[in-house]
């Protein structure tokens, strides 16, 4: 009997199976994704006797560099590289250009991007922003003085000893108590400004003239809206976004 009973449990242990089917009811977890190959990235600026190839030939090669150059052409000639201007290259994890631009000058940006298999060039333009300010001050050293005293800069100064040169001698003639007032047209890019002045001069009166384009008295496209200094401007603010010029 104990011996039919050992047989019995040998024989069930050998009726089950070694190893059972997985659970189905087990949450499946998806394959990691492969990580992201990162982006090379070359940035800087033109450096004296640099060339393109000296460069970029190390990064793109002379296959590379002759894609890009050939692309570029039918808008800039890149042989034609200026000191100081920023230039960017990003490559893909081929080693392939992806992007590259060249600030041609403050206003143009050359672009060269790939498109499919080939690249395509732009030229991104931007223009100023302009904005009329006005400008007075008294003089009581110098000219430069008084300019600076303005909340302006010395280039200020040189515009105007420039358009007067003929009409005054600004090293012996002005006299302490001389008094100024301008109208600037200066043009914004990037929050930095690049200005054109006109001047208004005593005749009787105070009239504006603009030297630049010859004009005495100034058209009417100068539009003055204040006058006085530079503490003046902070009454435009409301009106900025909101004044309306009706031509009748």
């Amino acid at each position: 009997m104990r011996r039919r009973t050992l047989l019995a449990a040998l024989g069930l242990l050998l009726l089950l199976p070694s190893s059972f089917p997985p659970r189905t009811d087990a949450p499946i977890l998806p394959d990691p994704l492969p990580a992201a190959q990162p982006l090379t990235v070359l940035r800087g600026t033109i450096v004296r006797n640099a060339t393109l190839e000296s460069v970029l030939g190390e990064a793109l090669g002379p296959q590379g560099l002759y894609h890009l150059v050939q692309t570029a052409r039918p808008l800039y000639d890149l042989a034609r590289l200026t000191v100081g201007q920023p230039f960017h290259l990003t490559l893909g994890p081929d080693g392939l250009l992806t992007t590259f631009s060249y600030g041609i000058d403050e206003l143009r940006t050359l672009t060269v991007k790939r498109s499919g298999d080939g690249l395509e060039a732009e030229i991104l333009t931007r223009t100023y922003e302009v904005r009329v300010e006005r400008a007075a001050g008294v003089i009581t050293s110098s000219l430069f003085g008084a300019v600076t005293d303005a909340g302006e800069e010395d280039q200020l100064a040189l515009d105007l000893a420039a358009i007067f040169e003929w009409d005054v001698d600004f090293n012996t003639e002005l006299q302490k108590g001389d008094s100024f007032r301008l109208a600037l047209e200066k043009l914004y890019l990037d929050g930095r400004f690049y200005y054109h002045a006109w001047a208004e001069v005593y005749l009787n009166d105070w009239i504006a003239v603009d030297p630049t384009f010859d004009q005495l008295p100034a058209d009417a496209a100068h539009l003055p809206i204040a006058t006085g200094g530079l503490a003046r401007q902070v009454e435009l603010v409301p009106l900025i976004g909101r004044l309306k010029l009706e031509v009748l």
